[in-house]
């Protein structure tokens, strides 16, 4: 039955672990090893690691079904938690994060993440402050216009011998290759509002896109990207 490590046992465990991680040049200095009662590692004045948090990251991890061996798992989850807080620190520090080159292809996954971590909002407070969190969900309340052709899977048109799955995956095609949008929107879609307006659907924000599967696709895509979204028996020929 799973249980919280002893504290004279956890001790002895993390010694050796300390050891480890100071041989390894990860700039560890005697400061950052603060031994009470409840604290177990710090990291400056920026990351204080508990017994409780690390008891509490474990069962998350489910650290007793992953290892046979509670020390060993123990000592591999709080390498964990140590070492990526050491690379946060230094991804900040070297101010990567301003790093446009860097950070353009990793936008499209920050919406995603971010989103999760809002959801490990209690778990989260140890990495990110509140304010920084505030500040991250500002920069992500960009809006991603779009253009979309609407057929349905219950279309009657007479496409011939194709269906509409192949219809749908030929006109994407077409635009894929430059063909005009407007044209294809006006002789294939379905969708009447889109219809009025050009083919131009509503902004996908961040919030639409937990509810839209259409919007959660379109934050994910580039200038000029094609993509197929199928909801509801209904099919989305979206390009940005």
């Amino acid at each position: 039955m799973y249980k919280l490590i002893p504290k004279y046992i956890a001790f002895i465990f993390l010694s050796g672990f300390f050891a480890l991680i100071g041989c390894g040049g990860t700039g560890t200095t005697d400061k950052d090893l603060v031994v009470d009662s409840n604290v177990i590692y710090t990291i400056g004045d920026s990351y204080t690691l508990t017994f409780q948090d690390l008891d509490e990251y474990a069962r998350r991890q489910g650290v007793h079904f992953r290892y046979d061996d509670a020390l060993y798992g123990y000592t591999e989850i709080m390498k964990e938690l140590v070492g990526n807080q050491y690379k946060r620190f230094d991804f900040f520090e070297r101010k990567l994060h301003e790093n446009q080159e860097i950070m353009r292809p990793m936008q499209r996954y920050i919406n995603e993440e971010l989103g999760a971590a809002w959801y490990e909002h209690s778990f989260l407070g140890k990495y990110l402050t509140d304010e920084y969190l505030r500040a991250s969900y500002e920069k992500m309340k960009y809006e991603v216009m779009y253009r979309q052709i609407v057929l349905s899977d219950d279309d009657t048109s007479d496409y011939g011998e194709e269906t509409i799955e192949s219809k749908v995956l030929q006109i994407a095609d077409r635009l894929e290759k430059g063909e005009d949008f407007s044209s294809l929107m006006n002789l294939y879609s379905q969708e009447p509002g889109s219809r009025r307006n050009g083919g131009n659907a509503p902004p996908a924000t961040w919030s639409s896109s937990f509810e839209n599967p259409v919007d959660s696709a379109v934050r994910k895509l580039s200038p000029g990207d094609v993509k197929v979204v199928t909801h509801n028996n209904v099919n989305y020929i979206v390009q940005i």
